[in-house]
């Protein structure tokens, strides 16, 4: 099993191609930047697999207010919930945490913004 989408993947779940850091590294080794939007919100999403990176922020694109930011070094696993035109969503689960816990972060980028994350007792 994968612990990172392939880049086609997050192509079909954000509906945009990727900005790269660099044109001719491998997807799993590069910085993918996507930035895409929903009806009230502007996305830029920026993954790092081989460094376990996932960036998040979101604003209005009413007034280009920040309404989230979300940074992650420790990410362990994506999973694209539902990679539909309504709803698009994915999963975070973030590894390195303390021991007996595992914190995942659900966020829906269509038809609306939302974001959940939960910390649960794996024992």
């Amino acid at each position: 099993m994968e612990s990172f989408p392939n880049e086609l993947d997050f192509i079909s779940l954000f509906c945009v191609e990727p900005t790269k850091l660099d044109q001719d590294s491998p997807f799993f080794y590069n910085e993918s930047t996507f930035v895409f939007e929903n009806q009230s919100e502007l996305f830029t999403v920026k993954v790092s697999p081989s460094y376990n990176e996932f960036v998040l922020e979101v604003k209005s694109k009413m007034n280009g207010e920040l309404i989230a930011y979300h940074s992650y070094k420790t990410v362990g696993t994506i999973e694209i919930l539902n990679d539909k035109k309504d709803p698009a969503k994915i999963l975070l689960i973030l590894d390195y945490d303390r021991d007996r816990y595992i914190t995942t972060v659900e966020i829906t980028f269509r038809p609306k913004f939302t974001f959940i994350i939960k910390e649960q007792n794996v024992e």
